[in-house]
């Protein structure tokens, strides 16, 4: 609209269309507002996409919610963290992993949400991971081999888990002041993406 009005006017624009355009722009604003859906009490820290209908999140309330942006729908709750959850992962056929400020990483199961999911009922985690002294930051699943779970903290180390046992098979450690923000695993290879972090 402005770019015809500009054509016309020889490129110059009118106080008036100035004027349109704002309350046009605070319009949109208004309906993005209205049509948003609260799923969290708190800030959102970490947002997971498993495939074009469902997502995962995480927040400072300490939950996980499995939600369907197609349908618009919530489809699970999931509790267990102590702390604010960091980051949410899913994995093949149907895990969802958390990792929290509470030191640990927790498990469930999506194929337990329609049997277990009950009005605003929360599921509790099937498993639980613990062996970091700190927060922890960073977690991936290596696609080969579904059965290990890496983690990063601010511990200064990461780990492997051997997930059906919960039994940590490996421990690195990483330099001092350096905090692990992502893992990305590919057949046998880690990557490890490492933060600064001062000490003040």
């Amino acid at each position: 609209v402005i770019n015809a009005h500009q054509s016309k006017m020889g490129g110059r624009s009118s106080k008036s269309d100035k004027l349109d355009h704002t309350s046009y722009m605070e319009d949109i604003q208004q309906s993005c507002c209205e049509d948003r859906t609260i799923l969290h009490d708190g800030p959102i820290h970490t947002i997971h996409s498993i495939n074009e209908n469902l997502m995962l999140s995480g927040g400072a309330d300490k939950k996980v919610i499995l939600y369907n942006w197609t349908d618009e729908a919530v489809i699970g709750k999931y509790k267990g963290p102590e702390k604010d959850i960091t980051q949410v992962i899913s994995t093949e056929p149907s895990a969802i992993l958390a990792s929290s400020r509470d030191h640990c990483i927790y498990l469930w199961h999506m194929a337990s949400t329609t049997s277990s999911m009950v009005g605003d009922d929360l599921i509790q985690p099937l498993n639980s991971f613990r062996g970091h002294s700190l927060a922890v930051t960073a977690i991936a699943c290596c696609p080969a081999h579904q059965h290990l779970l890496c983690s990063g903290s601010r511990d200064n180390s990461v780990r492997v888990w051997n997930m059906p046992s919960r039994r940590c098979v490996s421990v690195m450690e990483i330099p001092r002041n350096l905090v692990c923000d992502r893992l990305m695993c590919r057949y046998y290879t880690l990557a490890i993406i490492l933060v600064y972090h001062q000490v003040l």
